[in-house]
């Protein structure tokens, strides 16, 4: 018997082999309605299911180069408490989605009719980063979530819009 006929005609072989081909089939092509695709070679965001409050326009343009400076407030609700690891804002493990959207469309409304950003922060934002009202640079090596990352890259600078990510609501304003 060749080595090699061994290797190929070992258990062990066998069971990694299959393994690797349905990691491969289950990896590729799987993301889920809801959850933020890869950019193209263009810099767009290839097509997702958006909920009705993201400013899906935005996230269909091509990316401004970074690094860009921005401003946000995250408003969670209770059913994403896994996703902060024992980390969630009280007001949010307090709040249903259907709470958390309707206040983020009430400070989109506030930012709209000339609330400054930075007082809307303090007050409401569940994110620490941002709770203090200062600007978040974005650039590629920012450990930030991709969605966020996405809409910021691709506000006009004092433009607003919101991204859902698995931490809630982030309603972001570009700044410079």
């Amino acid at each position: 018997m060749r080595p090699l006929d061994r290797v190929i005609g070992h258990p062990c072989f066998v069971s990694v082999t299959l393994i690797f081909v349905v990691a491969v089939v289950v990896g590729c092509g799987t993301a889920k309605p809801g959850a933020m695709n890869g950019p193209t070679i263009d810099g767009r965001l290839t097509e997702r299911q958006w909920s009705p409050l993201e400013s899906a326009d935005i996230l269909r343009r091509t990316r401004i180069h970074l690094p860009v400076s921005v401003k946000h407030i995250l408003i969670g609700w209770d059913d994403l408490e896994d996703n902060y690891q024992g980390a969630m804002d009280s007001r949010a493990k307090a709040r249903d989605r259907f709470a958390a959207e309707d206040l983020i469309r009430e400070l989109e409304r506030k930012l709209n009719q000339g609330v400054p950003m930075e007082v809307l922060m303090i007050e409401h934002s569940e994110d620490r980063g941002s709770a203090d009202g200062r600007a978040i640079k974005v650039t590629a090596e920012a450990n930030l979530v991709p969605g966020f990352v996405a809409l910021s890259t691709r506000l006009e600078n004092g433009e607003i819009g919101i991204v859902r990510t698995l931490y809630g609501y982030h309603l972001i304003k570009r700044v410079k």
